[in-house]
């Protein structure tokens, strides 16, 4: 099923650098996912040029995955590693503020090349892949009880994301581009969906996971924004 919404108005604001966050818990279906999906619709509003968090997996720098816009307005995506390299990805589109952008991330660690892809689409544009520079891992390391958030990695700083974020979800599966697509304009809870919500529909307060799997998201000082306008 999807949400289909006539006047759906409401998002949640992640104030720059701050503890804003929407935080999910760490239960274990969540914990060491070799495979993921994670997708968003978000308009940045502030502080572009410094890196800051979309959502993440982990509790310090050292484990887990964030999915971030880059010092240099790039998507990108981070799974650590242990040894290193750590598998990443970068985007190739500048972002720039005050646009609706539909954000993707996809991790397969089992997969030969390009473990980690990122993909991007607007208002006006169909959600394309924009994998760039990716580079390989080789052992994850363990993010079992750390928690997952939308908007920021509060264990390892102040990165909250300086934007607004509408309907988000995070897959346990590698999502083709035709899923992708699917999703962009329809946003709903599709086969093996862990997580989706339509962050402030419900006000500043616990966030309902509407996937059905009670992954309900507690808000940290996130505020209600106007919404992505799609149906």
């Amino acid at each position: 099923y999807y949400l289909n919404i006539e006047n759906n108005t409401m998002a949640l604001s992640f104030a720059n650098a701050s503890t804003d966050k929407v935080d999910c818990g760490s239960p274990s279906d969540l914990d060491n996912m070799t495979q993921f999906t994670v997708w968003m619709w978000v308009k940045i509003d502030t502080a572009l040029g410094v890196a800051r968090i979309f959502a993440s997996k982990g509790n310090t720098s050292s484990n887990g995955w964030r999915f971030i816009r880059s010092s240099t307005n790039l998507l990108s995506l981070l799974v650590i590693s242990s040894p290193t390299p750590n598998w990443s990805s970068g985007g190739t589109t500048t972002l720039v503020l005050n646009t609706w952008y539909f954000i993707a991330a996809t991790f397969n660690s089992g997969a030969a090349g390009a473990d980690a892809r990122t993909y991007l689409g607007t208002l006006r544009t169909a959600v394309a892949e924009e994998t760039s520079g990716a580079v390989d891992g080789t052992t994850q390391t363990d993010d079992s009880a750390r928690p997952f958030e939308w908007g920021n990695q509060s264990g390892i700083g102040s990165f909250s994301i300086g934007a607004d974020i509408a309907y988000c979800g995070l897959v346990k599966r590698v999502l083709t581009l035709g899923e992708l697509r699917g999703l962009q304009f329809k946003p709903r809870v599709i086969p093996d969906t862990k997580i989706f919500m339509n962050l402030g529909y419900s006000g500043s307060g616990n966030q309902p996971d509407l996937s059905g799997n009670g992954n309900i998201g507690v808000v940290t000082n996130a505020t209600v924004a106007a919404h992505v306008p799609i149906r």
